[in-house]
């Protein structure tokens, strides 16, 4: 039955992704040119993040693959380990591939949005936006930006009504080397190594580190059950109702990306019948499926959510949630209580009072 829980969060949490949709007020370059925007530019400023926290000389380098897709080769410098960070992921075009939105991701099916909000017209700098305006880019060609183009970038994001008080500057001051025909920061390699800083492992240690300390404060006695409940109570009716009305109360429902929430049931059913058919139809195999598929969105999903995307990503997770106990457990309590129903007129016995 783990193996079977396991595989549905899997499918579930892996197919349902974060919104890539640039933010109210924002409207993409058009026309855009990936082929003039392909190659090298340098992060000038950003907004503050857990992935770039401690980066300098950070650049990106875009090339355009036959499949249509983009590479994405991120570097920077990491000043406290005195060494070289990369990572490398592919950006794929959310429409029309004559406008500058996109989606990149570092790591499997998890994608992050990639919206060009403005663009020089000679390519030499560029102003990009993630899912919402706490995710801010200023790239350029060059290293530096003159004090009137910067200006000019500045008076732009405003525009789009970005806090640019809140963007920090990169510094850009190592020298480059040519290695191998290709232009790499002096000491950089090819390794991209899992560190602890990484965003993968920076999203899932926390919440991996507070499972095991409850596991083992709980076969230490360390907690009284009555402490448990307590805190079980707080969690889910106090703090967790809080946190869905912060995320939810200022979002504008028209915004809202229901794609991915209909792919997140498709599937969800599609592997709900999946088990059933595989198990056989009985009520013990109705649970089963029922457990697999109803994964814990709630107290694993949202911390893990929430470190790697950020409020966009709850924005979508609580547009799940909201729904996810009435569509599934309706569905599954349906098919339970007819195969319950089958099994007793099987048996010749009478019906068994339903789960009502």
């Amino acid at each position: 039955m783990r193996a079977w829980l396991a595989l549905g969060f899997a499918l579930l949490m892996g197919l349902t992704g974060c919104s890539t949709a640039p933010p109210d007020g924002i409207t993409v370059v058009s026309p855009f040119d990936v082929n003039r925007y392909a190659g090298k530019w340098y992060e000038i400023a950003r907004m503050d993040h857990s992935f770039e926290r401690g980066l300098s000389e950070v650049s990106a380098t875009y090339r355009l693959q036959p499949d249509g897709s983009v590479q994405v080769v991120n570097r920077g410098f990491d000043t406290a380990r005195q060494d070289w960070k990369e990572a490398v992921g592919k950006a794929l075009f959310t429409g029309d591939a004559n406008r500058g939105a996109l989606k990149v991701s570092f790591f499997g099916p998890f994608y992050g949005g990639y919206n060009v909000a403005a663009l020089d017209p000679s390519y030499r700098w560029s102003l990009v936006v993630g899912p919402d305006r706490g995710y801010v880019w200023i790239l350029a060609r060059d290293k530096q930006l003159t004090p009137e183009v910067r200006e000019q970038v500045l008076a732009q994001a405003r525009k789009l009504g970005i806090d640019v008080d809140q963007l920090i500057w990169v510094a850009q001051n190592r020298p480059e080397q040519r290695f191998g025909g290709l232009t790499r920061p002096p000491g950089a390699d090819n390794r991209r190594l899992m560190t602890l800083d990484h965003p993968v492992l920076s999203s899932l240690l926390p919440v991996v580190l507070l499972i095991a300390i409850g596991f083992v404060a709980g076969k230490a006695r360390l907690i009284r059950g009555e402490g448990v409940r307590d805190l079980s109570n707080l969690v889910f009716l106090v703090l967790t109702q809080a946190l869905l009305f912060r995320t939810m109360s200022s979002v504008h429902i028209e915004r809202l990306d229901f794609k991915s929430v209909a792919l997140y049931y498709l599937v969800a059913g599609a592997l709900f019948i999946a088990l059933l058919l595989i198990q056989g139809l009985t009520s013990r195999s109705a649970v089963v499926a029922l457990a697999a598929i109803f994964s814990n969105t709630l107290m694993i999903g949202v911390p893990l959510v929430s470190l790697a995307y950020g409020e966009a990503g709850l924005v979508q997770l609580f547009t799940l949630i909201s729904m996810h106990a009435l569509v599934l457990l309706t569905f599954a309590t349906v098919v339970l209580e007819l195969l319950v129903a089958h099994e007793d007129a099987r048996s010749g016995r009478s019906s068994r009072a339903t789960c009502w």
